[in-house]
């Protein structure tokens, strides 16, 4: 290790000169190097690059105004440059009371001394509409000549009525005969069709017992099952009973029922089978009633199915028995 000593004999430098010295000695060390290529410098790079857009800024660029004129685009100058700048400090000075109440005159309108031209404005001309042509003269045939009244029409020859039909023209037919008395009276008899109370006998659900002091049951009809027919006999006692009402008066109430027997079925279905034999039955009856005469506005019809059993049904002969239709006379 060597150690340095330091002698009395060497004297302290001062501080205070070493910053002029350093730099009178870096400007010496940059003089020294001013000298450098254009191809390492830099700042010559940016010129080159800066000259590309520069060199457009010297070139006139041509330009057409509007009255095919080629000008100068560099030649123009800011529009209104010649002109001087204005003041905006000068205002120009309010109008007066008068002038403002003059001008607000003028933008009301005048409702007082407004007045109408009586004369109506001008139509304009109206339009001259052609008409279509048409497509065709058409020819319109004369009308079939009238026969004056006084004598028989005239049968005109055989040759002329086939040259008119040739023609195109009509002939005219001749009157029809009037109708004979005969055919007229038999209209005159038909008279205007009855109501349909007067066709239909009455529901059953519209007879009203209160009103009747006599009730009687006239006829009792049995049918086979299933069946609604009448036989000779049933329409002799119906003849009998139509006979009897005539002489005594009164209505006539027809009832039809069933039995409760049927096959294996559904309940349902088992009462609507009842129930369109009994209706079948009380029709059947009530039609052969009006066949003898009795009118249709005192005739009661109606069905009860199997709700009204006069006899038990555990042998055949009360299911037989069961299966009929009532005939009351009420007065």
């Amino acid at each position: 290790m060597r150690t340095i000593l330091l002698t009395s004999s060497h004297r302290p430098y001062n501080s205070r000169f070493l910053p002029p010295v350093l730099l009178v000695a870096s400007f010496l060390m940059f003089s020294g190097c001013s000298y450098v290529p254009d191809a390492l410098n830099p700042v010559e790079w940016s010129k080159d690059v800066v000259g590309w857009f520069g060199d457009d800024e010297d070139e006139e660029v041509q330009e057409t105004g509007p009255d095919d004129v080629k000008t100068s685009r560099a030649g123009e100058g800011v529009p209104g440059a010649d002109k001087d700048f204005p003041d905006l400090s000068s205002v120009p000075d309010a109008p007066s009371k008068g002038e403002r109440q003059r001008i607000a005159e003028g933008l009301v309108a005048d409702t007082a001394d407004r007045s109408y031209s009586d004369e109506a404005p001008a139509a304009a001309a109206p339009r001259a509409v052609t008409p279509p042509s048409p497509v065709g003269d058409r020819v319109l045939p004369p009308p079939p000549s009238i026969p004056e009244p006084g004598g028989p029409p005239v049968a005109a020859p055989r040759e002329q009525v086939a040259g008119e039909s040739a023609q195109g023209e009509s002939v005219a037919a001749a009157p029809s005969p009037p109708p004979s008395p005969s055919v007229a009276r038999v209209v005159e008899k038909v008279s205007a069709p009855t109501s349909v109370d007067e066709i239909a006998p009455h529901p059953l659900e519209k007879f009203d017992a209160s009103r009747t002091v006599v009730s009687t049951q006239v006829g009792l009809i049995q049918f086979g099952s299933g069946s609604a027919a009448l036989s000779s006999a049933d329409l002799r006692q119906l003849k009998q009973i139509v006979d009897s009402q005539k002489k005594s008066g009164g209505t006539l109430r027809v009832i039809g029922f069933s039995s409760s027997w049927t096959g294996d079925t559904d309940p349902l279905k088992h009462q609507l089978m009842n129930f369109d034999i009994s209706v079948r039955r009380a029709n059947s009856v009530a039609v052969a009633l009006m066949n003898y005469g009795i009118a249709a506005k005192d005739l009661y019809v109606g069905a009860k199915s199997d709700s009204e059993p006069i006899y038990l049904e555990v042998m055949p002969a009360g299911e037989a028995g069961n299966r009929r239709t009532e005939i009351y006379l009420d007065y």
